[in-house]
């Protein structure tokens, strides 16, 4: 079984080890293409065709996209993180002090640009999986 796509870790070792070894002859073309796809992921050439190997055949991501939409999903993430502590922080401080702060606004306006990047990644994730359901 093959590392997360990307993550520049080594496999895993598995009992017995890898007995098999495979030699691929490549075009030029073909090898300029696989090297900027292992680059792109962070592999090495025989990583990232194993991966190319093993990949589920429909609704598979190469590797580059893949870590593209993990990296967009992870800052949305973090993202909602902070806006929800500060949104709470403006509600603590509104119920114990009767006033709303002058920065509710701004995280209100947070809320907004947040939704709109959703809906953008959101669209992007129908593109690489058209099947997937992405209604509220």
């Amino acid at each position: 079984m093959v590392g997360s796509v990307g993550s520049g870790k080594r496999r895993r070792r598995v009992f017995g080890g890898r007995p098999h070894k495979v030699s691929v002859r490549l075009t030029d073309e073909e090898f300029a293409a696989v090297s900027a796809q292992a680059a792109a992921a962070r592999l090495s050439v025989p990583a990232a065709l194993v991966v190319a190997a093993l990949a589920p055949r429909s609704g598979g991501v190469d590797p580059e996209s893949e870590r593209v939409l993990l990296v967009e999903l992870n800052a949305i993430r973090n993202g909602l993180i902070r806006i929800g502590t500060n949104i709470n922080g403006i509600a603590r401080w509104a119920h114990g002090s009767g006033e709303v702060r002058a920065s509710a606004a701004g995280a209100l306006e947070s809320v907004v640009v947040m939704n709109a990047r959703l809906e953008k990644f959101l669209v992007r994730l129908k593109e690489f999986f058209p099947g997937i359901d992405v209604t509220r």
